[in-house]
């Protein structure tokens, strides 16, 4: 915390984002001691916990709600084409208790931008793309994206464009976050912020069941 304020040139963080502590460290309770600890000394102003299942994010709201503690302003959780069923009762509770939701991997790691295809052999693919197959393998990715692809070439759009809208056009999602490291990449994902409010896309895209662990 303090060489982050150092690199940061502040006395404050705003928001203060812990990455995925699971729900056993989550009910233990001594992760907020320690972040309601740097809201006492000014360090922080708020806090948000990134998750990896709807289940820890409910269990999150509800502790803090149980024990009183009122510095969680934000969930960061994975949300997408690929993941997107269960998350009612998180949204609800979210919503009740006034904390945002902040939502990662919209183009599911690249499998929602047309990069890949059968072709590939991902054989020098980084970590984080084996991991995705390992989960899921690769014909369910490839084959679901397809679907994607198709659902959205019939709304004008490009595969990543109707995974960002998707993420952005949820009136539970306060801000979605997307990854870069290309110019063309940022302009397309700039191309896919511009209004497009199409309740048919959601619909089209909501018959894509999420995928399932091989």
């Amino acid at each position: 915390m303090e060489n982050s304020l150092k690199r940061l040139r502040q006395d404050e963080v705003f928001l203060y984002q812990m990455h995925n502590p699971n729900k056993e460290q989550i009910l233990d309770g001594e992760i907020f001691t320690i972040l309601e600890g740097f809201r006492r000394e000014k360090l922080i102003k708020w806090f948000g916990i990134s998750i990896n299942t709807p289940e820890e994010g409910i269990a999150l709201i509800e502790y803090c709600k149980k024990h009183k503690i009122e510095g969680l302003a934000s969930i960061q959780m994975i949300y997408n084409v690929f993941y997107k069923e269960n998350m009612e009762r998180l949204f609800q509770l979210a919503k009740e208790e006034n904390i945002a939701i902040i939502t990662r991997e919209v183009i599911g790691r690249g499998f929602l931008s047309e990069k890949y295809s059968m072709s590939n052999n991902f054989d020098k693919a980084p970590s984080a793309i084996k991991k995705y197959l390992k989960m899921y393998g690769k014909e369910q990715l490839i084959l679901t994206a397809d679907r994607v692809r198709e659902i959205a070439k019939s709304h004008d759009l490009t595969t990543a464009q109707a995974a960002l809208n998707y993420s952005v056009m949820n009136s539970n999602v306060t801000v979605t976050l997307i990854g870069l490291n290309r110019m063309e990449y940022f302009e397309e994902d700039m191309a896919a912020m511009l209004p497009y409010r199409n309740d048919k896309l959601i619909d089209d895209l909501n018959v894509i069941r999420d995928l399932v662990f091989v």
